[in-house]
């Protein structure tokens, strides 16, 4: 079974996919998926769904939040130990899973194992816990992760069809002007297809980009692919 943290939480049980209606307990599992196989602490759930001030009712209604997830999901779900819970034995995370992916891809370069990570990702990682302090970390590292992943794919893409790359391409780095790696690629990609003018014009882009936004000249890998062009 595989709990779902990236986008809406979920828990997908082969073909069956388990929606969890009721806020606090998507967050009581969200925390749970966090931790993975570590145990999460009954004062860390409390403080993720109450804050500094929980009710005095807070132990107890953990427990009953508790107990509707593992008849909502199944009771192997999730485990007691002592102080706290975690999820059960071969209960699987999709943030481990897509970083595992990307992983992989990284080793092999490989197309399709880049098309395999991003399908991973079906959202933000962790929304409901969103102003948790402790989870921003990670959600800035998988958000990152993601972005390297599109990379990738475009640059794989380059050796199987430069056009769709470039379009590719150009999409990202519209998204993300000032991830140079893109404009990098961009550059790479263009001269690559033999488009030599289009290659110098995106570098004068992100030339002119970097230095209006971030008031920095363009790096060495930038400037070594503009030499090239």
């Amino acid at each position: 079974m595989l709990v779902r943290v990236l986008g809406a939480v979920r828990l997908v049980d082969g073909e069956a996919i388990i929606e969890i209606p009721r806020r606090m307990e998507r967050r009581a599992l969200s925390v749970l998926a966090a931790f993975g196989d570590r145990t999460s602490s009954v004062d860390t759930l409390i403080d993720v769904l109450w804050g500094a001030q929980p009710p005095r009712s807070a132990r107890k209604t953990l427990q009953t939040d508790v107990l509707r997830l593992r008849r909502l999901l199944g009771p192997d779900v999730i485990t007691s130990v002592a102080g706290g819970y975690r999820l059960g034995a071969g209960i699987e995370v999709d943030v481990d899973r897509f970083e595992a992916a990307v992983a992989a891809a990284r080793r092999s370069s490989d197309l399709a194992a880049w098309h395999d990570a991003l399908a991973w990702w079906s959202g933000d990682p962790f929304v409901e816990l969103a102003g948790w302090p402790p989870i921003e970390p990670r959600c800035a590292s998988l958000h990152e992760l993601w972005a390297v992943a599109h990379e990738g794919y475009a640059e794989s893409l380059v050796e199987n069809d430069p056009c769709v790359a470039i379009g590719e391409l150009e999409r990202l780095v519209a998204e993300e002007p000032m991830r140079e790696v893109r404009w990098t690629l961009l550059v790479r990609t263009l001269l690559a297809a033999g488009r030599r003018p289009e290659a110098l014009r995106a570098y004068d882009r992100a030339r002119r980009t970097l230095a209006l936004e971030l008031g920095i000249a363009p790096g060495t890998e930038l400037e070594a692919a503009h030499d090239a062009a």
